[in-house]
């Protein structure tokens, strides 16, 4: 099952142009569809803190550089 914030996720509409197609499908079908569904840091985070997670922050919770 597809995570229900997939669509509308701002991690992957404004970075999945500058990731590698393995590393793309890797996040998707590990975190978005996958067993990892609700270890995403960036559901963990909104949870946390009842605000969205920055734009940069990656499911696996490494941050990726502003550009």
């Amino acid at each position: 099952m597809l995570c229900e914030k997939f669509s509308d996720c701002p991690f992957f509409e404004k970075y999945k142009d500058q990731l590698e197609g393995d590393t793309y499908h890797l996040f998707v079908d590990s975190y978005c569809r996958g067993k990892l569904q609700e270890c995403c840091k960036r559901k963990v985070y909104e949870q946390n803190h009842g605000k969205p997670a920055p734009n940069n922050l990656c499911p696996s919770g490494y941050s990726i550089k502003n550009t």
